[in-house]
């Protein structure tokens, strides 16, 4: 009776522990920093899910906080894949921004980017938080615009245009 109740608690133990590790929640971040002329334009970052679409969606919770460093309002983009939308905060002068989103639900969301309108002044860092996300670094002394647009082309960074 004892060893069956053993055998049990074992069986119990590795189908739910390996049930864990198929849900399990990772993590990752990119830094950027537009007050570096060498990054502009297309400084910012790429975070998304690396198994998401329509047809298997990952979802994930993303973060981005910034500071504005010059003395004037800066604009930070954040453009969905698949579609292109986008959504703009204007970053008042010598300040700080934080957003916190949920991405995944489809192939228009399964990844996101962080952007600097014009030549503005932010820095800061985007994080991502689910199974199989991944963050990128758009700056030039890290993965670079060319790998951030192979995912969510960069768009109209130069301009200062409305929402879609």
């Amino acid at each position: 009776m004892r060893k069956v109740a053993i055998l049990i608690v074992l069986a119990l133990g590795v189908s739910l522990g390996s049930w864990s590790t198929v849900r399990a929640t990772n993590s990752d971040f990119a830094l950027f920093d537009g007050t570096n002329p060498d990054n502009q334009p297309g400084s910012g970052a790429v975070c998304g899910a690396a198994a998401g679409g329509s047809q298997n969606p990952t979802f994930f919770t993303y973060h981005v906080s910034v500071s504005n460093w010059s003395d004037s309002l800066a604009v930070l983009r954040i453009t969905f894949s698949g579609d292109g939308d986008f959504t703009r905060y204007q970053i008042p002068a010598r300040s700080s921004f934080s957003l916190t989103g949920e991405g995944g639900s489809n192939a228009n969301n399964s990844a996101v980017r962080f952007s600097i309108e014009g030549n503005g002044q932010l820095a800061g860092e985007a994080s991502a938080t689910g199974p199989k996300v991944f963050c990128i670094s758009c700056d030039a002394d890290s993965d670079g615009a060319g790998a951030c647009n192979k995912i969510i082309p960069a768009g109209g960074l130069g301009s200062t245009g409305s929402n879609k």
